[in-house]
């Protein structure tokens, strides 16, 4: 029994398909925008395990179909123009390029479009924090001195610790939340972030900033910077790479000036003496010191193991006594009398307590979670 042959399409046939194929291709996708994204410091993992909603899965990378979707909510995300997404021929283009105030540790100024990416990020889970916040008292600059709010502090705590410092920001409007992370060696290094959304300030932190010894005098000085007004609202946002007591700038200097008042108070004679006493010391003496002078001065005693450190290191006449301040002063933060802890939970819990993110899209909340990590 003979079988039936098919014949060959036709050549006009395979060229519509082809042709039909070739246009498919040409379609743009998320899978085809990765490359462009990754050039302006936004990589694929960060994409899609930050920014993306959990349902977009491998298929939905390539399906042209889908990407009108994605490109409107990496749009809105990344602070990107959802139809320069859609453009693979064109630049990709910022929706607020507005310029921010960076500075670097080493004084090298850096190209914008280095900036711009983390500081859009930032901006933008800003704007939805702030959707999930209640109204609050207008911020005003002018009215915190930081012996002021020293003894607020220290009325119903009995010490000043990156915690309660965290929760007088919050206290006065002032939100207080981890930086994103860009999940790129090559993205932005900041320490501490200032933006605003509407009449609301936002900090924040990351760097050396991760651990509540030093986190408590980061967070002080970016709070000296809104208290001073070098950042008012309708500024430019403001980033540094870095926060320590080595800047030299004027505004740095007084910033450091406003914050080490805040935590110490009237007792820099009493650091002066506890800087002295423990210059010659194991890493547990230094950490036993460091816990009862905490409790005679109400100041975290991870800050003030910190704080000598930095004294010793800098004021060394030889490299052998600068180098050995510092291994001492880690060592001392890790023994049991020494509460140091991580930053980031202590921010994302005052945020849970703080913020309805009901108030917000399923995807919208899903975004936030995900880019603080809210779900960790």
């Amino acid at each position: 029994m003979k079988t039936k042959s098919h014949s060959p399409p036709t050549p006009s046939l395979k060229s519509d398909r082809d042709a039909r194929h070739r246009q498919q291709n040409d379609q743009p996708c998320l899978a085809s925008a990765y490359s462009r994204l990754s050039k302006i410091g936004f990589t694929r993992k960060f994409i899609r395990n930050t920014i993306l909603p959990s349902w977009v899965c491998d298929q939905a990378e390539k399906d042209p179909d889908v990407f009108p979707e994605l490109a409107l909510f990496l749009g809105k995300a990344l602070g990107i123009s959802s139809r320069s997404l859609s453009d693979p021929s064109g630049p990709l283009v910022f929706c607020n390029p507005s310029p921010a105030r960076y500075k670097p540790a080493t004084g090298t100024v850096l190209a914008e479009e280095r900036i711009i990416p983390a500081k859009t990020v930032n901006q933008q889970i800003a704007l939805e924090v702030e959707a999930c916040l209640p109204r609050h008292p207008a911020f005003v600059a002018s009215e915190l001195d930081p012996i002021q709010i020293r003894n607020y502090i220290l009325a119903s705590s009995k010490k000043l610790d990156f915690k309660s410092l965290l929760a007088y920001c919050w206290h006065l409007g002032i939100a207080v939340l981890p930086a994103v992370d860009l999940h790129s060696s090559s993205a932005l290094k900041f320490t501490g972030m200032i933006t605003w959304q509407k009449d609301r300030p936002f900090i924040f932190l990351r760097g050396n900033a991760k651990d509540t010894a030093w986190g408590l005098f980061v967070l002080a000085h970016e709070l000296a910077h809104l208290a001073l007004e070098h950042v008012k609202q309708g500024d430019a946002a403001f980033l540094e790479e870095s926060c320590d007591l080595s800047s030299i700038s004027d505004e740095e200097v007084a910033a450091n000036e406003w914050a080490l008042l805040l935590i110490l108070g009237e007792n820099r004679n009493a650091m002066n003496d506890f800087v002295s006493l423990t210059s010659k010391i194991t890493a547990k003496q230094l950490a036993a010191r460091a816990s009862k002078e905490e409790s005679l001065i109400g100041v975290d005693a991870g800050f003030l193991i910190l704080k000598s450190a930095w004294e010793r290191s800098s004021k060394a006449v030889d490299q052998a006594t600068k180098n050995a301040a510092w291994p001492t002063a880690r060592a001392a933060l890790k023994e049991p009398s020494i509460h140091n802890e991580h930053t980031k939970p202590l921010m994302l819990d005052a945020l849970r307590i703080r913020g309805d993110l009901s108030n917000l899209s399923t995807d919208e909340r899903e975004l936030v979670i995900r880019a603080l990590g809210l779900d960790k």
